[in-house]
């Protein structure tokens, strides 16, 4: 994302800025309508729905902000060749694509958590309040990816190449390489346990469960 010479990759991104907005305006309205969908209903919310809700709601800003902020500068700096993007909105814009992004990850992580318990411990499941652990587990999920992710717009930077001094440079490696580490290993453990409870969940359907029938 450096300013100067706009190479292969750099033409591409421009070119489909207008793509990444279509983009997003289609995540807006399908996400939307997933939230409303579940809303709708009459009946008591499961903890499934309402970690569905969160999910949804996070792609919703997923698209509203980094992506479109994203967009919308591309198409300026093909409109003008002066214009190039600032330190306040680069620090926005790493902000937010980061934290939504942990955000994601362990909200489907938390997902399959749920549904694991539901299918591997049902009577625990239906007496214990899993809808208060449910909104819990999404309370701590948004504290520690905004704590993290607002680091590097503080100061957890390379000092010697700042992310946002020629351009924005947002690729995590960039960033510095503590907050390189934090994130890959935080982001890998919430694809790990996702993994680990559908594949759980998976053998509790398919062969645990009929063989004890």
């Amino acid at each position: 994302m450096a300013r100067g010479g706009a190479g292969p990759e750099e033409a591409s991104l421009r070119s489909s800025a207008l793509s990444w907005l279509a983009c997003g305006l289609l995540a807006l309205l399908a996400n939307a309508w997933i939230i409303l969908s579940i809303s709708a209903k009459q009946q008591r919310h499961k903890p499934l729905e309402l970690l569905l809700c969160f999910l949804a709601g996070t792609h919703i800003l997923m698209a509203a902000v980094p992506l479109t902020t994203f967009a919308v500068v591309q198409l300026r700096r093909q409109a003008s060749s002066d214009y190039d993007w600032n330190e306040s909105i680069c620090k926005v814009f790493v902000s937010t694509y980061y934290t939504l992004a942990l955000a994601t990850c362990f909200t489907v992580a938390s997902l399959s958590y749920h549904r694991m318990w539901m299918v591997r411990w049902p009577v625990n499941y239906r007496l214990s309040n899993a809808k208060k652990q449910a909104l819990h587990a999404v309370m701590g999920i948004w504290m520690v990816s905004f704590i993290l992710s607002t680091l590097p717009s503080i100061g957890w930077h390379n000092n010697g190449e700042r992310y946002y001094a020629q351009g924005c440079q947002f690729i995590v490696s960039k960033i510095g390489l503590g907050f390189g580490v934090c994130f890959s290993l935080l982001l890998l453990g919430g694809i790990v346990m996702g993994l680990v409870c559908v594949a759980i969940t998976f053998y509790q359907t398919l062969w645990a469960r009929p063989r004890r029938a």
